[in-house]
């Protein structure tokens, strides 16, 4: 009979605690943001900005969701190949959900020789958001009312992130269980 994995008793996220392969990602992913941080730097000048954005950089399956008055939208979309046949029609949500494809990326940081394509947006933040950044170990196994009622709840950020991923392991995800909570708080002098 085969067994499953037993989750680890404490979360340590320390990066000396991270397989190789992970830190490999977020080198890349700090690589990625520091060059559209530059481009934006560049092409636009910060003393023209006003009220209050967030910027938001997305490639691959990862997902981003805002909640804001209750209602969890999401912000990205997944650069997988399943993903592009539902864009076509040619499957329906439902049927993309069980694909044996549904991982395949055809957009992702690292994955060929070239530079990836990533897609930018500029949103409105406001006082009381909150953003949900998570891998497919979570929003594959977790459905989106259950994100929203987790999410919604009024704890720390830290605090919510750490129920997530108890969700998902109750709700039997595999691997690879990432996420990150942020509010959008007013700041001294902001006009956030």
């Amino acid at each position: 009979m085969a067994t499953r994995p037993r989750r680890p008793a404490a979360r340590d996220v320390s990066p000396e605690r991270q397989c190789p392969r992970v830190r490999h990602r977020v080198d890349l992913w700090l690589r990625a943001f520091k060059a559209v941080a530059r481009l934006a730097i560049k092409q636009t000048s910060l003393d023209r900005w006003s009220g209050s954005q967030a910027a938001l950089v997305h490639v691959g399956d990862t997902r981003a969701y805002l909640l804001r008055g209750g209602e969890l939208s999401p912000l990205t979309q997944d650069h997988t190949y399943v993903q592009s046949l539902v864009d076509q029609r040619r499957l329906n949500p439902e049927e993309a959900a069980s694909h044996p494809d549904r991982a395949l990326l055809v957009r992702a940081i690292g994955a060929g020789a070239g530079p990836v394509e990533v897609d930018l947006a500029l949103r409105a933040a406001m006082v009381g958001d909150r953003y949900l950044l998570c891998s497919d170990g979570l929003s594959a196994v977790v459905d989106r009312s259950a994100l929203r009622e987790a999410v919604s709840v009024s704890a720390a950020p830290e605090e919510v992130a750490g129920q997530l991923i108890d969700l998902a392991y109750a709700h039997g995800a595999p691997d690879n269980i990432a996420c990150v909570v942020a509010d959008a708080v007013a700041c001294e002098g902001s006009a956030l």
